[in-house]
């Protein structure tokens, strides 16, 4: 089971973490999560138009920050 969450630092992200996004200026509340999946990759749904795609993880603009769900 996973519940309790920790902060990541950018250059510290794991395949599974997290990622949050608000408007493109990073301010607002959180619209969009994205799940990093390794060597500067993310899978999202974008919106509902786009099928779920690999892109390179965007970690500026509108990014938030991240957390990784630990094990309890």
């Amino acid at each position: 089971m996973l519940s309790p969450r920790a902060p990541v630092a950018t250059n510290q992200l794991q395949a599974g973490d997290l990622l949050f996004y608000a408007g493109t200026d990073g301010a607002g509340a959180i619209g969009h999560v994205a799940m990093y999946i390794g060597d500067g990759r993310m899978i999202e749904a974008f919106d509902a138009a786009t099928p779920v795609r690999i892109t390179a993880a965007r970690l500026d603009g509108g990014y938030r920050g991240a957390v990784r769900y630990l094990p309890v």
